[in-house]
C-alpha cells in the first residue's frame, strides 16, 4: 500500500520523532541536574524532580539518544547508527529487568535504589498506584521496542510495546490510574510521577512516529478515507479521557463530586470501545478504499495501454461516419499523412486523400454497402499533406443499419510504400541481372537447392554443348564427371550450412558430345533476406580446358625427362623423400638402384645422337616393364637411370629385380635398322642399412654402380660400406 501513503505526513511524523527524542533527552537531563552535588539552587528551583531517582533520569537520556540515532535522516553510516541505538535499547532493557526482578523476588541487587521513585505529598488524600512495577515494566517495554525496531516481522511488537507504555503514561496523566490498578498497593499521587508519565507518553509517541509507514501507523498517514477518519477521530478519543481524568482529579481534591470515579471508569471503558471501533472501521474503510483505488488504477492502466496501443500501433487506424468523414484517427496514421488532428477530424473525407484510381475503387464499394462491410487487403494510393504518395494496404469493416445503410466504418492501413519501392527496385534488379547474365562472357546459372538448373545463360550452353531448353531440364549432377561429384556436393553442403560464404572449384563436365572439359566453378548461395533460409545457388562457370592442357604440359616439362617421358631428377628426389618418410613411419625396407648403360658413348659417337636417343627410349621402356606399378624409375642425365623399389621384404627382392633387368638388357635392341647390344651396370643401396636420407642413398648406390662397372659388363653390386 506504499502508493497510498501521504509522504508529507510520513516526513512530518519522522521529524516529530526526532523532536520528541530530543525533548525526552532534555527532560532526562533536567531531572539529572537536581542530583548534581553542590547545586542546591537546582533542587530548590525544581523540588518536584528531586524525588526522581538518577537511574530513571538516565533511562530517559538513553531513550532520547537511541531515538535520535535510529531516527537520524543521515544515509551514511546508517547501519552503525541503528546498531548503536539498539545497543542502548539493550542497556535500557536491562535497567528495567533488574529492578523488576528485585521487586518480584524480594532480592536486593543494589540497582533498584537508583530507579525507585520517592514518595512525596504523603499528606494528600489522593491515593495513586504503586508506581514501581509500572515504571519497571514500562522501561522494559521501551528497551524491547528500541531493540526490535526495524527488525523483520517485529513492527506489531514495537507498536504493541509503545501502546502499553503510552497507555500507562496516559492513565497516570488522566488521573485514572488508581481505578485501573486498584488491586495494587497504592502510593501517594505526586508531580514527579506525572513527570515520568509525561516522558513515557512522549516515548510512546516517538516510537509510533519513528516508522510511520509500518504497522497500525500506516493507517494514520494513508490518503484513504480510513486514514482521514483515523486522523480526525483517534486524537479526539485519546484526548477526552485525559481531559476528563484531570477534571476528576481537581473535582475530587476540591470535594465537588463523589460520583466522578464511577463516571470516569464508565467513560474510559466507553472511550476504549470507541477507540477500537474507530480503528477497526478506519482499517476496513482503508482496505475498501485501497481495493477501489487499485481497481481504478488497473482500469486506468488498461485504458492507457489500449489507447497507447491504438495511437502507436505500427499500422494506421481510423473511423468514418456515414458520410465518409474522419471521426477518429490514431497518431501513426496522422504522422503518415502529415496532418494535425484538428485539421482532419470532422473536416476531411477519406475521398479527399485518395488518388483518382483508388477513389474510383472505393467509390464502387460505397455504392454497395454489402461489399463495403468486408473490404480486405485493398491496395490504395493516398496523397499526403506535402503532396507525396502513400501506398497502403486497406482493410475496413462497416457497421450498418438493418436496412443495410451505413452507420460508420472502421479501417486499418498498413504502409507498403517502401515495400512497393523495394519490389520495384527488385524487379529492375532482376531484369538487369538477367540482361547481364545473358550477355556475360562466362557461363552463369541459377541452380535449385537439389541441383536442378533453373536458368542458364548462352555462354554456359556453349561450354557444355546443350541447348538452353534442354540444359534447364537437367541437374548439374548429370553433367558432372563422376570422380569430381563428391567434392562438389561436400562444398555445397558447407555452403548451405553457412560454414562458407562461397567456394571456387576446378572440376570436369561431360559435354553433350561426350567430350570431357575442365571448368572453374564459383558458387554462392542466395538466402531469404528475412528468414535467411537458402533459396538457390548462383554458379559461374569458366572453360579452362586449354589452360589445364597447358598446365599439364608445363608440369610434364618440369617433372619429366623430355626424351624418355620418365620422371626427372626433381620428381625422383620428391618421390624418394616421400618413400623414405613412409618407410620410417611403417618400418619398411626400400632399395635404390643406380643404373648406367655400358658402351653407350661408343654407340652414340659411332652411329649418331639420333640412334643414341632412340636407344635411351627403348631402354626406358624395357626398364619400366621390369618394375611394379608402385616403383619409380627416373632418368638423371645421359645414360644414367635410378630405380626406387618401395616396400621390399629384404635385399634379395632387390637382387631379383636386378637379375630381371640384366636378363632383359642382354636381349639386342633393333634401332633404325641397327641391331644393338648394350649392357648395363647396377649399384644397389638398401634403406636403412646403407643410408637414412635421399642424398646418402643416391651416393652409396652410385658408388656401388661404379664398383659393378669395374667388375665387368652386365653386373650388379650391393653397396659395401
Amino acid at each position: 500500500m506504499g502508493q497510498y501513503l501521504n509522504m508529507r505526513l510520513v516526513s512530518a511524523f519522522q521529524k516529530a520523532s526526532l523532536l520528541l527524542g530530543l525533548l525526552i533527552c532534555l527532560m532526562g537531563l533536567l531531572a539529572l541536574i537536581v542530583w548534581i552535588p553542590h547545586m542546591p539552587a537546582a533542587r530548590s528551583f525544581l523540588p518536584s524532580l528531586a524525588s526522581i531517582k538518577p537511574g530513571i533520569s538516565a533511562v530517559f537520556v538513553l531513550t532520547g539518544m537511541s531515538l535520535l540515532l535510529q531516527a537520524s535522516p543521515l544515509s551514511r553510516d546508517r547501519l552503525i547508527l541503528n546498531m548503536t541505538g539498539k545497543l542502548i535499547g539493550v542497556i535500557i532493557l536491562l535497567l528495567g529487568l533488574i529492578p523488576l526482578a528485585e521487586y518480584v523476588t524480594g532480592q536486593n541487587f543494589h540497582l533498584g535504589e537508583l530507579i525507585r521513585t520517592s514518595q512525596t505529598n504523603s499528606g494528600s488524600s489522593y491515593s495513586f498506584i504503586q508506581t514501581l512495577p509500572g515504571i519497571f515494566i514500562s522501561i522494559v517495554f521501551i528497551g524491547l521496542a528500541l531493540v526490535l525496531l526495524d527488525m523483520r516481522h517485529t513492527d506489531w511488537m514495537v507498536q504493541a510495546s509503545s501502546f502499553i507504555v503510552g497507555l500507562y503514561g496516559l492513565s497516570i496523566i488522566s488521573g485514572t490510574g488508581s481505578q485501573i490498578n486498584a488491586p495494587l498497593q497504592s502510593l501517594t499521587y505526586s508531580q514527579s510521577t506525572v513527570y515520568i508519565a509525561i516522558v513515557f507518553t512522549f516515548v510512546a509517541a516517538a516510537l509510533f512516529c519513528i516508522r510511520p509507514e509500518k504497522g497500525i501507523m500506516s493507517l494514520f498517514i494513508s490518503d484513504t478515507t480510513g486514514g482521514i477518519v483515523a486522523r480526525w477521530l483517534v486524537p479526539l478519543v485519546v484526548l477526552i479521557p485525559v481531559i476528563f481524568g484531570n477534571l476528576w482529579i481537581y473535582s475530587h481534591e476540591a470535594n465537588l463530586y463523589d460520583f466522578m470515579p464511577q463516571i470516569s471508569r464508565s467513560f474510559i471503558t466507553i472511550t476504549a470501545i470507541y477507540l477500537i471501533m474507530i480503528l477497526f472501521v478506519s482499517h476496513m474503510l482503508m482496505k475498501a478504499d485501497i481495493r477501489r483505488k487499485t481497481a481504478e488504477m488497473k482500469l486506468q492502466k488498461s485504458h492507457d495501454e489500449i489507447e497507447d496501443l491504438y495511437n502507436h500501433a505500427p499500422c494506421g487506424y481510423h473511423s468514418l461516419d456515414d458520410k465518409g468523414i474522419f471521426i477518429r484517427m490514431n497518431d501513426t496514421e496522422l504522422e503518415w499523412l502529415g496532418y494535425q488532428r484538428d485539421e482532419i477530424m470532422g473536416k476531411m473525407k477519406l475521398f479527399d486523400l485518395l488518388a483518382d484510381s483508388s477513389r474510383q475503387t472505393l467509390g464502387k464499394h460505397f455504392k454497395h454497402p454489402t461489399k463495403w462491410a468486408s473490404l480486405k487487403n485493398q491496395e490504395m494510393h493516398l496523397t499526403r499533406k506535402n503532396g507525396t504518395s502513400l501506398i497502403v494496404l486497406y482493410n475496413a469493416h462497416a457497421k450498418q443499419h438493418p436496412d443495410g445503410s451505413l452507420i460508420m466504418s472502421r479501417a486499418t492501413m498498413f504502409d507498403i510504400t517502401e515495400q512497393k519501392k523495394v519490389e520495384k527496385a527488385l524487379q529492375i534488379s532482376e531484369e538487369q541481372f538477367r540482361n547481364a547474365m545473358d550477355i556475360a562472357p562466362i557461363g552463369m546459372a541459377i541452380v535449385a537447392l537439389d541441383g536442378q538448373f533453373i536458368e542458364v545463360n548462352h555462354s554456359l550452353c556453349q561450354i557444355v554443348g546443350y541447348p538452353k531448353n534442354e540444359l534447364e531440364k537437367k541437374s548439374f549432377q548429370q553433367i558432372t564427371y563422376p570422380d569430381d561429384l563428391s567434392t562438389d556436393l561436400v562444398r555445397l553442403k558447407q555452403l548451405t550450412e553457412g560454414k562458407i560464404q562461397s567456394y571456387h572449384l576446378d572440376k570436369r563436365y561431360i559435354r553433350k558430345d561426350g567430350k570431357i572439359i575442365w571448368v572453374q566453378l564459383t558458387v554462392s548461395l542466395q538466402r531469404d533476406s528475412l528468414t535467411h533460409d537458402p533459396l538457390f545457388f548462383i554458379s559461374q562457370v569458366e572453360d579452362i580446358t586449354e589452360r589445364k592442357l597447358m598446365e599439364d604440359k608445363i608440369r610434364q616439362l618440369a617433372y619429366h625427362d623430355s626424351l624418355t617421358r620418365l620422371p626427372n631428377r626433381r620428381m625422383l628426389i620428391d618421390r624418394l623423400n616421400h618413400a623414405i618418410a613412409l618407410a620410417k613411419r611403417h618400418h619398411h625396407i626400400l632399395a635404390v638402384m643406380f643404373l648406367d648403360l655400358d658402351k653407350f658413348k661408343h654407340i652414340n659417337d659411332t652411329l649418331g645422337h639420333d640412334i643414341g636417343d632412340e636407344l635411351l627410349k627403348a631402354v626406358a621402356v624395357r626398364l619400366s616393364l621390369s618394375l611394379r606399378k608402385e616403383d619409380t624409375i627416373a632418368r638423371l642425365s645421359g645414360d644414367e637411370f635410378v630405380i626406387v623399389l618401395n616396400e621390399i621384404n629384404n635385399a634379395l627382392d632387390a637382387e631379383s629385380v636386378a637379375r630381371k633387368i640384366l636378363d632383359k638388357m642382354r636381349q639386342p635392341f633393333l634401332i633404325m635398322g641397327h641391331e644393338l647390344q648394350s649392357g648395363i651396370s647396377i649399384g644397389i643401396a638398401i634403406f636403412p642399412q646403407d643410408g637414412n636420407d635421399t642424398i646418402e642413398l643416391l651416393k652409396h648406390a652410385d658408388s656401388a654402380m661404379y664398383a659393378s662397372k669395374e667388375s665387368g659388363t652386365n653386373q650388379y653390386q650391393f653397396y659395401q660400406g
